[in-house]
């Protein structure tokens, strides 16, 4: 348990802003043990209703949440996902690079001169099978080339509810819209943006 590490671990902190991600932190801080550097991936810089969720837990949490983009993006855009032909020839031209989470994370530790920290992920058991599975094959601590550890591994919905109420806690804008954060860009997540946040949906649409 989170309990068991000794005192001088450091943590670098995967916030997606989810429910999860949330009570992640907010344990990992309960003990503090931790030296905490949370950091956000983007699919897109700059819409309005995740910076206003970013800014909350900021301010919430009291420190900054470090914004970079999900490799997912550059993935994207390395292979024209979505994108109109007269953009593919710059695209191209821009050579992007392959990177992963891993590789996020070693920037991370490098720039803040840290060796080899662990990333805490929001991962539940009890979400979704991938998740069980992944977390029953692999354990709830990673040891090989990405060293993330899923400190709320083994709560239910019970706890996670419990833990977002006793803090006082608020759940961003997404939870009224999906149900969870947002994690793909097909019609059920896109129809909700064109209908509450225009401004963000005029930025998807000039994105992709």
């Amino acid at each position: 348990t989170c309990r068991d590490w000794s005192s001088d671990v450091c943590s670098s902190d995967l916030f997606s802003t989810g429910k999860d991600s949330i009570c992640s932190w907010l344990y990992l801080r309960e003990y503090g043990k931790f030296n905490i550097i949370p950091y956000f991936l983007y699919w897109f810089p700059g819409l309005g209703w995740i910076d206003e969720a970013l800014d909350y837990y900021e301010k919430w949490f009291g420190q900054h949440i470090i914004r970079l983009p999900l490799p997912n993006m550059f993935d994207h855009l390395r292979t024209f996902t979505y994108q109109p032909p007269e953009r593919v020839a710059h695209l191209h031209a821009w050579r992007l690079p392959t990177f992963d989470f891993a590789d996020i994370e070693e920037i991370l530790a490098r720039e803040r001169g840290l060796d080899a920290p662990y990333t805490a992920v929001g991962f539940r058991g009890a979400d979704n099978i991938d998740r069980r599975n992944m977390i029953i094959q692999k354990g709830a601590v990673g040891t090989g080339r990405r060293r993330h550890f899923f400190p709320v591994w083994d709560w239910n919905i019970d706890d996670i509810a419990d833990c977002i109420i006793k803090n006082g806690i608020k759940l961003p804008k997404d939870y009224a819209y999906w149900g969870r954060t947002i994690a793909a860009w097909d019609y059920q997540m896109i129809k909700p943006i064109a209908e509450h946040f225009p401004e963000d949906y005029e930025k998807v649409v000039k994105f992709w």
